[in-house]
């Protein structure tokens, strides 16, 4: 999502956005509707549904080859007045995490979810 933000002016990001959802649930669907029936099948002697995890995972390893080769990022920038120290960043994370343990409902949230 972060890469059709960064491709697409706002004026056509809604539709860009859209189409991807749409690919990504046709896939999922010719997926289930081709990978279903196999599964209970013995397809060359293995059992189906091994047959379609390495299918699907053959797949997946082409289809990001192919995105590896044609698709062109564009280049970043860093903003003014930003350094690019990781370590200094890293801090200032942790200290933003360690802000919401002074809330009080937020450590009575945590301690909820560590007990029970």
């Amino acid at each position: 999502n972060g890469i059709i933000a960064d491709m697409t002016g706002e004026q056509k990001r809604g539709k860009i956005f859209g189409r991807v959802q749409s690919a990504l649930l046709f896939g999922m669907f010719i997926t289930t509707m081709s990978v279903v029936p196999m599964a209970g099948e013995i397809v060359l002697g293995f059992h189906g549904w091994r047959v379609a995890f390495v299918l699907v995972g053959l797949i997946s390893v082409v289809v990001s080859a192919l995105v590896l080769v044609f698709m062109v990022e564009p280049p970043h920038t860093q903003p003014e007045g930003m350094e690019s120290n990781a370590c200094r960043a890293v801090i200032h994370e942790f200290r933003s995490l360690a802000r919401f343990f002074t809330i009080p409902t937020f450590c009575v949230m945590i301690m909820q979810g560590v007990f029970g």
